[in-house]
């Protein structure tokens, strides 16, 4: 008994000084894991953003102090590289650490990231981070994927702008920065990881004469970064007034660069040459970083991920293509390696042959039917092609690009969405075993090099102009001209097509339509525009069926739905309607007139409030529009609640003062509501509009047989 309790009190001293040695390493573990830095972050990314219109990058005549400050009192990485001059599989590459054919994101647009690729944001929301993102464009819309991890993710754009395509939908950096500042007020305690995309910079540029007068008189461009600069600026007086600069790293970069009409490119997307892909990199920490440093190596932003992971001590993805930049922050200057950088735009919009590129230190590859070759130390401008000069470079170069896409564990099937034409258009040049994936698509000597049609390109933009602003014989003739120096550039045509159209010559731009599609019986542009001119000559049926044709071609257009969804209507098919409608709005919520005619359609099948509901999201995104408030009017009307009519219809007489119909019903509402000086009011407008109406006779008699006052 006494060996056993003895042996007990032994297991029992044993255990308690285990127990107590696990918990001193346990509060030494939870000691440690408390002091270790929780620091914030603000990520800023400027789309369509060249490093070399910066201040601290050189340019004399930016007016960028934020950013210069920012430059100051961090680090400012000089040769930072988009790999790729898009904002969605750039900012994929960011918030990935991968390239574009290992993410999949290859256009804007097309897909969305995979759910099974950790994202950055995720990484911050595991260290015990609150997230918020801010985006100024529908191109980063959260359909596409690069909200996950965000607890908070801002693409609200209700009131912005309508646009012709979904993807131009934007909001501008003020509005933006506003929101991010009314997140991050209520996050000073525990740490924050915040994101803020500005958009501005992006075309039609604007000179924001408000703000800064005539100082950017014929330099819009500049005024948009000067812009974007103070938006930024807005951000680090919340650091600063918080007392947060201690403990909140700023970083800001570029998306892409934009072409300004370097190697004739005007803006970006098809071509690699450094007016596109070299971006600013500037990241801010006093007393954590040191300050004022530049560093010339060669970075990627598919190094953002890692960096941030390693800065803020988080746990990442277990493997990148991108590299942590932060040892050369602390003067650990490792041996630089080859950047990826590539586009496939120029076959997706033209059929022209893609593009692919690789950086060094001192020398660029750009992998196209007529390669090139830059010594981008002694030639950063890219204006002389040593390809023939270089051939051994040039060998080793394309080698080392081949080694690098062979060591890329490229995402394969439905993960980049291409239409059945553009399918069919790899598999007739070749490329075998294409299964929807643009890796599949390389550099082919049938296709034409971006380098040989952009002249004809900018040509024709010009053309467009001309056709935009009404000038159509001098828009004619000078896309007659470029169809002869350039006869298989269809865009040329369709906008010759488009010439006729305008002008309602419907013969004409049919047998230019019709001629496309011999040529190219896939031509979705074709079809739909003879759906517009079947549409017009009130051929209804032959509208639909080239409508449909084209959808099937492009099934992700809204507009096509929208259109069909309209025809339908007017053959009395509102089930099929609603249909497209609601697709419509799953590609582009924005859609104000697919909102609308929806409402419509549920309001003839008797769905009341799901018809004002549709009314109601339609004015979210377009307060001024004025088919909206009338059509809510006339429903709200029929429901007989004239008290949430009269709003609407005083709305639209605030849009458009002349609008008879408005005033004319205002006038009888009022006078209902036994407010004869409105009614008055609103009825003497509406006689001066039309003074021969005898509704608006009548009920100015009816109020001066009343005696004309209020009840």
């Amino acid at each position: 008994m006494r060996v056993r309790q003895l042996f007990a009190s032994r297991r029992s001293r044993i255990a308690a000084a285990v127990f107590l040695c696990f918990a001193a390493v346990g509060v030494f573990l939870a000691v440690r894991w408390s002091q270790r830095p929780r620091w914030n972050v603000i990520f800023v990314t400027l789309d369509t953003t060249r490093s070399d219109r910066i201040g601290c990058y050189g340019y004399k005549p930016a007016l960028t102090p934020v950013l210069d400050g920012l430059a100051q009192r961090g680090v400012l990485f000089e040769r930072a590289y988009a790999p790729i001059p898009l904002t969605l599989p750039s900012h994929s590459s960011m918030f990935t650490g991968l390239y574009p054919p290992e993410h999949g994101i290859r256009t804007n647009g097309k897909n969305s990231l995979s759910d099974d690729l950790p994202t950055l944001a995720e990484a911050f929301v595991k260290r015990g981070y609150e997230t918020g993102a801010f985006i100024a464009s529908f191109v980063l819309d959260s359909k596409f994927g690069l909200e996950r991890g965000f607890q908070t993710y801002d693409d609200d754009l209700t009131g912005t702008a309508p646009a012709d395509e979904a993807l131009h939908r934007n909001r501008e950096g003020k509005i933006v920065v506003d929101r991010a500042l009314d997140w991050l007020a209520g996050r000073t305690e525990r740490p924050f990881f915040c994101w803020v995309h500005l958009y501005d910079p992006h075309t039609p540029y604007l000179d924001h004469p408000d703000q800064f007068g005539k100082q950017f008189l014929g330099r819009p461009y500049d005024a948009e970064i000067a812009y974007v600069d103070a938006q930024v600026g807005r951000l680090v007086k919340f650091v600063e007034t918080q007392q947060l600069g201690a403990r909140t790293l700023i970083v800001v970069v570029g998306d892409h660069g934009e072409g300004l009409d370097q190697h004739q490119e005007r803006r970006h997307g098809q071509m690699l040459y450094n007016s596109t892909l070299q971006v600013p990199w500037i990241m801010s920490f006093p007393g954590k970083y040191p300050t004022g440093l530049k560093i010339s190596t060669p970075i990627s932003l598919a190094d953002v991920y890692p960096t941030l992971v390693e800065g803020m001590s988080l746990a990442g993805a277990a493997k990148f293509s991108g590299r942590s930049v932060m040892p050369l922050i602390y003067g650990k200057n490792g041996a630089s390696r080859p950047l990826y950088a590539e586009t496939n735009d120029a076959f997706l919009e033209s059929g022209w042959s893609p593009q692919r590129g690789l950086i060094l230190d001192q020398w660029k590859y750009i992998r196209s039917p007529r390669a090139e070759l830059y010594d981008v130390i002694a030639d950063p401008g890219e204006t002389k092609n040593l390809a023939t000069e270089q051939k051994e470079q040039l060998q080793q170069m394309e080698q080392q690009l081949a080694d690098l896409e062979g060591r890329l564990k490229v995402r394969q099937g439905d993960d980049v969405k291409l239409s059945p034409a553009e399918q069919r258009n790899l598999a007739s040049l070749g490329y075998v075993g294409h299964t929807g994936n643009v890796d599949a698509l390389s550099v082919n000597p049938k296709l034409h090099d971006i380098k040989d049609m952009v002249a004809h390109y900018n040509a024709m933009e010009d053309a467009r102009m001309l056709l935009d602003e009404g000038k159509f014989d001098q828009a004619e003739q000078r896309l007659k001209r470029i169809i002869a120096a350039a006869p298989d550039l269809e865009y040329a045509e369709m906008s010759l097509g488009d010439v006729y159209l305008r002008q309602t010559k419907y013969q004409e731009a049919a047998e230019v339509y019709k001629k496309v599609l011999a040529r190219n019986p896939e031509s979705a542009l074709a079809h739909c525009h003879l759906g517009d001119i079947a549409e017009a000559q009130t051929r209804f049926e032959e509208a639909l069926v080239h409508y449909e044709k084209s959808l099937e071609w492009e099934p992700d257009s809204a507009k096509l739905h929208y259109n069909i969804g309209r025809l339908q209507v007017i053959l009395h098919r509102d089930d099929e309607a609603v249909e497209h409608f609601e697709e419509a709005l799953k590609l582009d919520p924005g859609y104000v007139f697919a909102h609308i005619e929806l409402g419509s359609a549920l309001s003839r099948r008797g769905l009341v409030n799901s018809a004002l509901e549709q009314y109601e999201l339609a004015l979210k995104y377009d307060a001024n529009s004025v088919h909206a408030h009338l059509s809510a009017a006339a429903l709200l009307d029929q429901l007989e609640r004239p008290d949430q009519v009269i709003p609407h219809l005083e709305k639209v007489t605030q849009i458009v003062p002349d609008h008879f119909d408005a005033q004319l019903r205002l006038g009888a509402l009022w006078m209902l509501q036994g407010n004869f000086d409105k009614a008055t009011e609103r009825l003497k407008t509406a006689q001066r509009l039309s003074p021969n109406d005898p509704r608006v006779s009548a009920m100015l008699k009816t109020i001066r047989d009343r005696g004309g006052r209020n009840k």
